[in-house]
């Protein structure tokens, strides 16, 4: 997984109002020196406590989050919650799995969502996640909505013509209608072939391999004025 380098250390300081010079020396002030080191201790907290199987999507209690911490070393963290995700929880505070997979695996907290490939909400493997807007996540479904005629993504049954009517939607524009038809799989048959020309998450990237995610950055000498904190190393230096 990849480290906590000195880069995410500046990003995190800018985040916070820092305000860096031509010397590379970070001086934070007021809230900014408390923001920045309890996000900071918290994104370290994460890989300390936790191992991330990039193979199986799993996530292994490295370390007792505590003294009164109820979980085991070497157990599986986290649960399925109600609406498929797998939830985890660290110092009290709950975390998407799938988004701490992205956090754990690049270095850095995904700015959109992260999408499931497959659409099963509980599968974390790396080669199963990426990231998508929102209107892309949309876009992967693999399944009818709830109430469908059907049973069919993008088929709905007419019946006043006893036929079956395929359309597909892009957000901010009108359905596309794409015709009637008396067998309900040819129907579905066109609504798809519609879909990888319109949807836009065919095409997006799927995440690097694990050795690509995992290659070092550069790192450079970061000093932290007036909090205590300070950052050095090399290539690929871990702070």
């Amino acid at each position: 997984m990849t480290p906590i380098t000195t880069e995410r250390v500046m990003a995190l300081a800018r985040k916070h109002e820092a305000y860096p010079d031509a010397g590379a020396v970070v001086t934070l002030r007021g809230q900014g020196i408390v923001d920045f080191a309890r996000e900071l201790i918290m994104e370290a907290r994460l890989h300390h406590l936790l191992h991330y199987a990039p193979e199986t999507g799993l996530f292994v209690w490295r370390k007792r989050c505590g003294v009164m911490s109820r979980v085991s070393v070497g157990a599986i963290a986290g649960c399925t919650g109600n609406q498929g995700y797998r939830c985890l929880v660290v110092d009290g505070r709950r975390y998407g799995a799938h988004r701490v997979a992205w956090f754990l695996m690049t270095g850095r907290w995904p700015v959109e969502q992260i999408d499931h490939i497959n659409g099963v909400r509980d599968d974390n493997r790396w080669s199963n996640l990426r990231e998508v807007t929102n209107a892309q996540n949309a876009q992967n479904r693999h399944g009818a909505p709830r109430g469908s005629s059907t049973g069919l993504l993008g088929v709905s049954f007419v019946k006043q013509l006893g036929k079956y009517r395929a359309e597909v939607r892009v957000r901010g524009l009108p359905r596309r209608y794409l015709g009637l038809f008396c067998d309900p799989k040819e129907a579905h048959a066109a609504y798809l072939e519609a879909k990888r020309t319109m949807h836009t998450h065919w095409n997006t990237p799927t995440p690097p391999t694990s050795a690509e995610a995992l290659a070092p950055t550069r790192a450079a000498t970061i000093e932290v004025l007036d909090c205590g904190i300070a950052a050095t190393g090399g290539d690929g230096g871990a702070v």
